[in-house]
C-alpha cells in the first residue's frame, strides 16, 4: 500500500479495529521497504495504539484486549522514552495499566507476570535495568523461545527493527526526529496534527 492508498483508506474506514490493522500492515510493510524512518513509523504506530484503544474501550467495536495489545503499549512506552517524549510515555503507562485490567487473556507469561513492572519502567532504578535485560534477553534468543510461552515483544511494533530496550540499558536517547510530508500528512488525515 503506497501513501496515496493508505490516505484513501483513512478517509473511506470508519471501523477503528480496521483502521488500525490497516496503519499496522502499511508501517510494517514501509519499515522493510525503508519508505519510512523508525520515528515516523512510531508517530504512525501511535495512532494505531490510539485507534485500537477506542476499538476495545467503545462497546460498539467490541474488541477484545489480547497480550499482545498489552505489549505492544509496553513497546511504545519504550520507544517514547528512547525518544524523550516523556508525558506520552506516562500516557501510555496508564493505556497499558488500563489494558493490563481488561485483558482477556489470564496465563502465565513472561511480561505479562509483572506487566506493573514492566510499564513502569524509567531506567532510573536497578530493577528497571534488569528488566530491561529481560528484554534483551529473549530479544537474543528470540528463534529459540517457545511457541506456546508468547506472544514475545518482538512480534509487535518495533519489531527486529529497533530495539528500544537496548538504547535505553545504555541510556542512549535519539534527538533526530524528522518526519517528512508525506507521513506529516497522514498524520493530519488521522487527526493528530
Amino acid at each position: 500500500m503506497n501513501i496515496d492508498e493508505l490516505l484513501e483508506m483513512i478517509n473511506q474506514t470508519e471501523n477503528k479495529s480496521i483502521l488500525a490493522a490497516e496503519l499496522s500492515w502499511f508501517i510494517s510493510d514501509a519499515l522493510k521497504t525503508n519508505s519510512i524512518n523508525i520515528y515516523e513509523a512510531y508517530l504512525l504506530n501511535g495512532e494505531v495504539l490510539a485507534n485500537r484503544r477506542k476499538s476495545y474501550l467503545q462497546p460498539a467495536w467490541n474488541e477484545k484486549v489480547q497480550i499482545s495489545t498489552c505489549l505492544g503499549i509496553l513497546n511504545q512506552r519504550l520507544m517514547a522514552l528512547v525518544f524523550r517524549k516523556t508525558l506520552y510515555a506516562e500516557q501510555l503507562k496508564e493505556w497499558g495499566l488500563e489494558a493490563f485490567k481488561i485483558c482477556g487473556e489470564k496465563r502465565p507469561h513472561y511480561i505479562m507476570d509483572r506487566y506493573r513492572e514492566f510499564i513502569d519502567i524509567n531506567v532510573s532504578s536497578d530493577n528497571d535495568v534488569e528488566l530491561l535485560r529481560e528484554l534483551i534477553n529473549i530479544r537474543e534468543r528470540y528463534d529459540f523461545c517457545s511457541y506456546d510461552e508468547g506472544p514475545y515483544h518482538t512480534e509487535v511494533f518495533p519489531y527486529e527493527d529497533f530495539e528500544p530496550e537496548n538504547l535505553l540499558i545504555k541510556h542512549i536517547s535519539i534527538d533526530e526526529k524528522e518526519v517528512r510530508d508525506e507521513i506529516q500528512n497522514v498524520l493530519i488525515e488521522l487527526g493528530c496534527l
